[in-house]
């Protein structure tokens, strides 16, 4: 197990305050390329923005390899991801996120396509491909992406159709029985339309062993696809459609108890198996499927007062999951297992309108806004209780919710002097919600049946205020405001009719943040640095917990703390020697409880997936053999500290420290070839990828990380 070390924050904190004071002239062929970003609804470039923004551009996502978002967390400071299945993603952004995933429910840290709003968590952790780049936006967003942002956003920016022509083809391989495909085709169609195609598909073999049976879990099986099209008959008019489509297949994701009387009885059956890290108890291979598709049209007009956007998008989910959550054996001698069924289906329109402009006096830009989304979800959960034959053993709760989620919005930069720059910003949010329960089964989880519906609405502004100063083009600092708004709603597993005729409230946030961010040595090296301090009022946690009416497993959502989240993050950039780059992040983060309702003990205490240390290190060395030949050579290793899964921080819940190791080589023959050889987790780090508290024998069933991965791919480009 790794040891935390924290002197990769100190030794790069220290080198961004030197650099700041100690600028000199370098090689002007030694420059790091800018990077456009679109955190504020239009182009510009992240060292002007006065946030903090992580940026992972196309080439990036190409050179390290990177399919999905659980890889970009582990290079990104201050991003935890957790994964109780493939359709209940976790996202936590500086100590700050969500586990609710009921009808009634939303995240706090959100994902946007293309600027849309992807309103389920089970639609929002996808295979990552045909991408101009991804932007993970740190703290609170209320005021231009609004929609439950409170902890943050990640903007997923796709690719458009060019009008010239060019294609990639690329095909990998490896081992546990890795194969994968993905690619595209773009150009002119007819003048003046471009259209683009995409496609990706990924599958390996399950990596987790059955210690009875011999069934493998956590396998892979994804298929998606893009088809885009643009109009663009002058340079006043674009129109933007796209239809998308993704689909997975796997079985269930092989947990294992670990730390108390499951894990005893486990071990007592298959003796060794506690030591065994790619090994469970389980015997039923469930599911997880999910399909998800939807339609995006984007209109941009360009009229003599500003710009007119409108984004106009449908979105559908379709989830399907049978898990064993425990890790055992159907039949064991504590009689003890449970699993969970879930059918989901989520329908989602959502609508956007706004004016924006850029000028060259004291008002430099502003942006004004409406929003509108509709949201429904039918949602079934049902619990087999000591059987998966049986439906007289099985508890059901299903829920039908819809949500109603209005804003306007408004932001203007303000030109104070040459070298200060002043950025306002207000959103007005409402969210209108009403669901419909009906709880049946009286076995386990549900004492006695009931029937119930609930509605509510909450509102709120929110804003933000950032000063920045710019003495040159080669550096920045600012300081920022923001406040966030999650909205309330209802518990996802209501046990009983006051549970179902229950609510929780919104959950506030502001946030301060001072940053620095700079360009030295001629642009040869790049050192951004944020430092924060936010609070949470009415923070919604969600809580595993022994019901003391049944005595038994249950989850409850409620808004019992408050949040203190302060830290440091810093990102480093630089390019020696015009061979070789040296890319660097760190992150110390205090995520702790200031107040807990009714538990002293945990005020203190680290708030879920909230390491305290975390940092990553990476080296680019390219040896140019020719003119368009050359060789490339990449080495990673990132570490998370550890991340406690509840509030009182039991070691045995928590996803311990690890760290991973990946290696890439290229060689890139021509214009148009390209083969990578690849390792990920090259030391055979054994680690956990996610894990849950279980009081109710002490056990944390854990998922298994992924072991080591190794294989090859080949790339063909092809362009007019």
């Amino acid at each position: 197990m790794p040891t935390p070390a924290r002197f990769p924050l100190f030794i790069l904190i220290a080198l961004a305050f030197f650099v700041e004071k100690n600028t000199f002239a370098a090689d002007d062929s030694l420059m790091l390329e800018e990077v456009i970003v679109t955190a504020q609804k239009r182009e510009e470039s992240l060292q002007e923005l006065p946030i903090a923004v992580s940026v992972f551009n196309a080439d990036m996502l190409n050179d390290t390899g990177i399919t999905h978002v659980s890889e970009i967390a582990m290079q990104t400071p201050g991003f935890a991801m957790g994964q109780f299945n493939m359709g209940q993603p976790q996202f936590y952004i500086r100590g700050i996120g969500s586990n609710e995933e009921g009808p009634g429910g939303d995240p706090s840290v959100v994902v946007f396509v293309d600027e849309v709003y992807l309103g389920r968590p089970s639609a929002s952790a996808f295979e990552l491909f045909d991408l101009q780049r991804i932007e993970i936006l740190r703290g609170p967003q209320g005021t231009l992406f609004g929609k439950n942002a409170s902890g943050g956003a990640i903007n997923v920016v796709t690719k458009k159709p060019s009008d010239s022509f060019s294609s990639k083809l690329r095909m990998k391989a490896g081992n546990i029985g890795q194969k994968g495909f993905d690619g595209y085709v773009t150009g002119p169609i007819a003048v003046p339309i471009a259209a683009s195609f995409a496609f990706s598909h990924n599958q390996h073999d399950g990596y987790v062993t059955s210690i009875v049976n011999g069934e493998e879990f956590q396998d892979k099986n994804a298929t998606a696809a893009r088809a885009s099209f643009r109009y663009f008959a002058d340079e006043d008019l674009e129109i933007l459609f796209s239809a998308d489509m993704s689909s997975d297949d796997a079985v269930s994701s092989g947990r294992k108890p670990r730390g108390g009387a499951l894990e005893a009885t486990l071990e007592a059956l298959y003796p060794g198996i506690s030591a065994q890290h790619y090994t469970t108890g389980s015997e039923f291979p469930g599911l997880q499927d999910r399909t998800l598709w939807g339609t995006n049209l984007r209109i941009n007009l360009d009229t003599d007062f500003a710009l007119l956007t409108s984004i106009t998008a449908y979105r559908q989910s379709e989830w399907h999951e049978a898990t064993d959550i425990l890790g055992m054996p159907v039949i064991n001698p504590a009689n003890f297992f449970i699993a969970n069924f879930v059918d989901e289906d989520a329908d989602q329109f959502s609508q956007e309108l706004r004016l924006s402009n850029i000028g060259d006096g004291l008002l430099t830009h502003w942006v004004v806004g409406i929003f509108y989304m509709h949201e429904e979800t039918l949602r079934r959960e049902e619990f087999p209780l000591n059987s998966i034959d049986d439906s007289q053993d099985w508890d059901t709760i299903i829920g039908d919710g819809e949500t109603d989620n209005y804003a306007i919005f408004a932001q203007a930069t303000w030109a104070l002097h040459e070298h200060w720059q002043l950025v306002t910003g207000i959103r007005y949010t409402r969210d209108d919600k009403k669901i419909a329960w009906d709880g049946s089964g009286g076995i386990a989880f549900i004492p006695e049946p009931y029937s119930a519906e609930n509605e509510d609405s909450w509102s709120e502004p929110t804003y933000k205020l950032s000063l920045d100063y710019r003495p040159n083009d080669n550096w920045m600092t600012y300081f920022s405001y923001a406040t966030g708004f999650k909205s309330g709603g209802f518990p996802g597993q209501p046990a009983n009719e006051f549970a179902a005729l229950s609510s929780f409230e919104p959950e506030l946030s502001s946030s301060f943040e001072v940053g620095f961010k700079g360009d030295y040595f001629d642009n040869s090296l790049r050192v951004n640095l944020a430092i924060f301090s936010a609070i949470y009022k009415d923070f919604q946690e969600l809580l595993t917990i022994i019901d003391p009416d049944t005595g038994l497993l249950r989850t409850l959502t409620t808004n019992a703390a408050e949040v203190g989240s302060d830290g440091v993050e810093l990102e480093l950039n630089w390019l020696i020697g015009g061979d070789f780059l040296l890319t660097g992040t760190a992150a110390y983060l205090d995520s702790t409880y200031n107040a807990y309702t009714d538990h002293e003990e945990r005020v203190g205490k680290q708030t879920r997936n909230a390491p305290k240390n975390s940092y990553s290190l990476a080296g680019d060395y390219r040896l140019s053999l020719s003119e368009a030949r050359y060789l490339n050579f990449r080495l990673e290793y990132a570490y998370k500290d550890i991340a406690y899964q509840e509030p009182d921080n039991v070691e045995k819940y928590a996803i311990p420290e690890y760290a991973l190791i990946n290696a890439i080589v290229a060689f890139k023959l021509d214009d148009a070839w390209e083969f990578t050889a690849w390792v990920k987790n090259l030391a055979e780090e054994e680690y956990l990828a996610h894990n849950y508290p279980l009081p109710l024998t002490e056990d944390g069933p854990g998922i298994s990380g992924f072991p080591r991965m190794y294989g090859l791919s080949v790339n063909y480009n092809f362009a007019e």
